[in-house]
């Protein structure tokens, strides 16, 4: 009885240290996809070989796999530097490339509609109370 929970204790032991691995992979990953996409957006984009479009259809299932608060809010300031350089690209150029910025709304369109379902009290109630309990208060929502 002993052998068994003693092998049972090193079971979980090793993978409690493989899950916090694996989280630090995670947050790893996602400020490396920040660092990236604020950084480099503009050279990835010249690239005619680059699919920008498959990228960015990446990026979008990466952001809704994230399974901590900071991970999710750092993959939405992702998206916030991108619509950021296409509004930058839209104004600057006056002869902007239309078809480009229309391909791109494959990608923002349904990202909006996930990103819709995601606030939805009814679909994610769960983590939207401990989101509540970790953020005292909003910034776009005054208390007074």
């Amino acid at each position: 009885m002993e052998s068994t929970s003693n092998g049972l204790f090193e079971y979980v032991e090793y993978y409690s240290h493989f899950y916090i691995y694996c989280l630090r992979f995670l947050q790893r990953f996602v400020q490396f996809t920040v660092c990236f996409v604020s950084k480099h957006l503009q050279r990835v984009e010249a690239h005619p070989q680059l699919p920008m479009v498959e990228l960015l259809n990446l990026l979008k299932k990466f952001t809704f796999k994230q399974i901590s608060f900071e991970g999710f809010d750092s993959m939405i300031s992702v998206w916030k530097v991108f619509c950021e350089y296409l509004e930058h690209q839209y104004r600057e150029q006056a002869n902007a490339n239309l078809a480009k910025l229309e391909s791109y709304a494959e990608i923002l369109i349904p990202l909006s509609m996930e990103l819709f379902v995601a606030l939805l009290w009814s679909k994610n109630g769960k983590l939207l109370a401990i989101i509540e309990e970790e953020v005292d208060v909003l910034p776009c929502f005054p208390t007074s």
